[in-house]
């Protein structure tokens, strides 16, 4: 599929070249049944509202990767990804590399007057829940509720 983003992953189904398992070739010969079947990023979803339960729309939602690794493909660590939720106050993070995040909600993308706040009601991300993804599924439940 054109434009579809996949997991990177290394032979056996390993998240990582640490944990990779070691392929034996000889000289002359076939090294037969070295797949993979890749599975799509993830991502993660919710809802954002204040107390009133009033949809917060342009509120900043960012997953933050604990402890990044380089990604092994480029070789570049894995890096913030930033969604804005609409109308409705729904946001979707996606494309996101299975691993381990830090959701925080954060004024500065049309909305304002709220406190930042990390997932799970946390004031710092030092205190915040992590939300674990994994390679074709969207975490879904992640939402906040924003206090002035």
């Amino acid at each position: 599929m054109a434009g579809t983003d996949y997991a990177p992953q290394w032979y056996r189904n390993q998240p990582t070249q640490a944990t990779a398992k070691d392929v034996t070739v000889s000289a002359g010969a076939d090294t037969a049944r070295i797949g993979a079947t890749l599975a799509l990023d993830g991502g993660i979803s919710g809802t954002v509202t204040d107390q009133a339960d009033t949809p917060i729309p342009g509120e900043c939602v960012t997953a933050v990767p604990v402890k990044p690794t380089p990604d092994p493909l480029v070789g570049q660590t894995l890096r913030p990804v930033i969604a804005v939720t609409g109308a409705d106050g729904t946001y979707s993070l996606v494309g996101l590399m299975p691993g381990t995040y830090h959701v925080e909600f954060s004024t500065g993308c049309g909305d304002s007057g709220f406190a930042t706040q990390w997932w799970h009601n946390a004031p710092s991300e030092s205190s915040a829940s992590a939300v674990t993804v994994s390679g074709s599924n969207t975490v879904t439940g992640i939402d906040a509720i924003l206090a002035h």
